[in-house]
């Protein structure tokens, strides 16, 4: 990873749909740095396995992110992203098309 989130606010990355090929444009946390920032209920998490040239290739979960309950420590990695569960032209919503569903 060339970026350093030396403030807690994420760096930018990329994430491709499964289902539509989209690229989703999102913040990428490592667990090990606190969040800074706060995320509401329609937003998504991914537990990230590997990311090259700030692009992920591939990763552990997708599941709906619940700030309240959320705590790094449950990643399986060191890595995870958070993107809004929001479909813009099609009506797959992302967490769908990232899962590849």
């Amino acid at each position: 990873m060339t970026q350093v989130d030396i403030l807690g606010s994420g760096t930018g990355c990329n994430i491709k749909g499964a289902t539509t090929g989209r690229d989703y444009n999102v913040q990428l946390f490592s667990k090990s740095i606190k969040r800074e920032v706060t995320f509401p209920d329609d937003y998504i998490l991914v537990d990230v396995v590997e990311v090259e040239n700030e692009v992920v290739t591939s990763f552990h979960t997708v599941t709906r992110l619940n700030e309240k309950e959320f705590s790094p420590e449950q990643l399986k990695r060191d890595y995870y992203l958070i993107l809004e569960n929001k479909p813009l032209f099609s009506r797959v919503h992302p967490i769908d098309d990232i899962k590849g569903i």
